[in-house]
């Protein structure tokens, strides 16, 4: 049986984008990858800095690039390299409760490098890099025993993002769809401009719709069918409603 939140068409890559993603991959993709850190960043549990294997790459580039290489082959590295560290970050000082923190994952050099060149390549090394982390709460500079998430994304995985983005552009596809279905009743703010009906800012999203209940169900329907498909779920928490009032100009 498909999923009703799967059905949906999306967009597509030729066949040249697909042999671009998944051409075998070279040392020139490697090493500007992990230029690409900070050098003196917060270290996973390997406790290796990006510094150290920039100043040292000349010791260890090849061993790192076959690694890499390997691991886009067969679509598998040992897990351990995934593992991470969770940094509990205030976000207001003092923080008097769980939701005054922000969650960051603190995560190994070689586990960012595989991430930073994957990207979309290889689907299968895509769901091994999301299914075999196991996480530990860095707390008060001491490490907790680890655990094995469930579903959701790590802050400062270098996967995360492109992860979000996938999510995102297959909730913005079901959005357009109930819009042209006429089920989703957008709003305009001035005569001859665009309907709004939703904006994805990094991980912000903003509903707009008319204020009715009616819309209400379906955008409670639409989100309980994205979570069922993606394993996302809304933090109640951080919703904040607005009612605005529009006027329009007679034409």
């Amino acid at each position: 049986m498909v999923h009703p939140f799967l059905d949906d068409n999306h967009p597509t890559i030729d066949e040249h984008g697909k042999k671009f993603l998944t051409d075998p991959i070279t040392k020139a993709e490697v090493f500007p990858a992990l230029n690409t850190m900070k050098p003196y960043k917060a270290p996973g549990p390997d406790r290796f800095q990006a510094i150290f294997f920039k100043q040292y790459w000349h010791v260890v580039g090849e061993d790192i690039f076959q690694l890499v290489k390997t691991s886009f082959l067969i679509g598998y590295f040992d897990p351990a390299i995934s593992d991470s560290l969770i940094s509990l970050i205030p976000k207001i000082d003092p923080p008097k409760s769980y939701k005054d923190f922000r969650p960051i994952s603190l995560c190994n050099i070689v586990y960012k490098i595989i991430t930073k060149v994957l990207v979309l390549l290889t689907i299968k090394l895509i769901m091994h890099c999301v299914t075999s982390s196991s996480l530990s709460i860095l707390w008060n500079g001491n490490k907790l025993p680890p655990f094995k998430p469930s579903h959701g994304l790590r802050q400062g995985d270098p996967l995360s993002p492109y992860l979000f983005i996938l999510c995102m552009e297959k909730l913005s596809i079901a959005i357009n769809k109930a819009v042209l279905q006429g089920d989703w009743d957008p709003i305009q703010i001035s005569n001859n401009k665009p309907r709004l009906s939703h904006l994805l800012f990094a991980d912000d999203v903003l509903l707009f719709t008319k204020a009715k209940n009616s819309q209400l169900r379906v955008i409670t329907d639409l989100f309980d069918r994205f979570s069922r498909a993606s394993g996302l779920k809304i933090n109640c928490l951080s919703l904040e409603p607005f009612i605005l009032q529009v006027f329009l100009k007679p034409r």
